[in-house]
């Protein structure tokens, strides 16, 4: 029963650190988030960036920018 239980506490661990940050915002799929990490470099990076600047990476419009922001600022 050990085991067992273990296998589940590690699936779940693997599972919530492969998950990003970004997969949670709506209005933002795999292309905006493969845009805004290649022109940010990392997620933390985009959380240091203000909203001008996120709205600069091609696809994303001022409104979906201050979405993203606050989605993640708010977390």
């Amino acid at each position: 029963a050990h085991r067992f239980a273990i296998t589940g506490h590690r699936a779940r661990r693997d599972k919530s650190r492969k998950q990003s940050l970004l997969e949670n915002i709506e209005g933002v799929g795999a292309k905006r988030r493969k845009a805004l990490l290649q022109y940010f470099g990392s997620v933390s990076s985009i959380k240091t960036g203000s909203v001008t600047e996120i709205s600069k990476v091609s696809g994303i419009s001022e409104s979906l920018a201050e979405h993203i922001y606050l989605a993640i600022h708010s977390a």
